[in-house]
């Protein structure tokens, strides 16, 4: 592991978790203070962060972590639709015993979290459930595009903000369905139960995107 390496993934958690919000300058002469380095490897790490639009760099001045539009977060969640529900049709010809148990622990974690309403818990539990499911799909390719679109939608509060108006029960119910499917080693079935937990859950959001352009051309 490199200095730069290190460093960019320190930034990139603090980024994603909101330890460093929106606009946040990250200088180069502070960053190095604070790790203890030359400002090679943080010029280098600010580099690999650019190129994955974490980060935007005015020059002569510094460079800022970045925000994510509703509009990006719209089109990313409408790709990770399609995308988690091709992963969770391999996940149920490739998912280990040992996976389909730890589903099975966090559904029961989840419904916890609905009795209680605790939105924050459940949020976290679902984003677990989902990676299991992304990793399980052996497809490394697959995993990797879908890591890097739910780094960028944690930017947005998209996710927290719809379970806020109540759907966790739907949720929690789609999650069961999902569950079943993949136990049973029915890939269509699980395709298509993921792919409907999206329009559940985000459907209002992605939906309305598709709609507002064809409406548009339509005129």
């Amino acid at each position: 592991m490199t200095v730069a390496n290190d460093i960019y993934k320190i930034l990139k958690s603090e980024i994603i978790d909101g330890t460093l919000s929106q606009d946040t300058p990250l200088r180069e002469i502070e960053l190095a203070k604070r790790f203890g380095c030359s400002r090679t490897p943080i010029r280098e790490a600010l580099q690999w962060l650019s190129s994955e639009n974490l980060v935007r760099s005015i020059p002569n001045t510094a460079t800022f972590v970045s925000g994510l539009s509703w509009e990006t977060a719209r089109e990313i969640f409408s790709i990770r639709q399609v995308l988690e529900a091709y992963a969770a049709g391999l996940a149920a010809i490739f998912m280990s015993y040992e996976n389909k148990s730890k589903l099975e622990d966090l559904y029961h974690e989840m419904e916890k979290c609905v009795e209680s309403q605790d939105t924050d818990e459940y949020g976290r539990l679902d984003e677990i459930f989902h990676e299991i499911i992304n990793d399980s799909c052996d497809n490394q390719q697959l995993i990797q595009i879908i890591s890097s679109l739910n780094d960028k939608a944690k930017l947005s509060k998209l996710r927290q903000d719809l379970y806020g108006t109540g759907r966790m029960d739907e949720s929690l119910r789609d999650h069961r369905r999902i569950i079943d499917s993949i136990k049973n080693n029915k890939p269509k079935q699980a395709n298509q139960e993921l792919l409907t937990h999206g329009q559940n859950i985000f459907g209002e959001v992605t939906q309305a995107h598709i709609l507002e352009i064809y409406t548009e051309n339509e005129d």
